[in-house]
């Protein structure tokens, strides 16, 4: 498995683990997931509004609020 697919499978992991630590009220767990996220820079152009629709949908607007400045940042559209 290449870099790219691993960093993929991690991202989806990773996303799942955020929204159910958000539907079991798990708020350390909720941080950690969007902690890796960020610290291992998985959100690419390819995902990144995926991402931040997630991030949304959990209230973990702290991992959409770094999303929107990332992709403005190096201006994805």
């Amino acid at each position: 498995m290449g870099a790219f697919a691993e960093a993929s499978v991690a991202l989806e992991d990773l996303l799942s683990l955020l929204e159910l630590s958000n539907i079991w009220d798990v708020p350390e767990l909720k941080e950690q997931a969007v902690k890796a996220i960020v610290e291992l820079r998985l959100v690419r152009v390819e995902t990144c509004d995926a991402v931040i629709e997630r991030a949304e949908a959990c209230q973990a607007e702290d991992l959409a609020q770094v999303c929107r400045e990332t992709k403005a940042q190096n201006n994805w559209t």
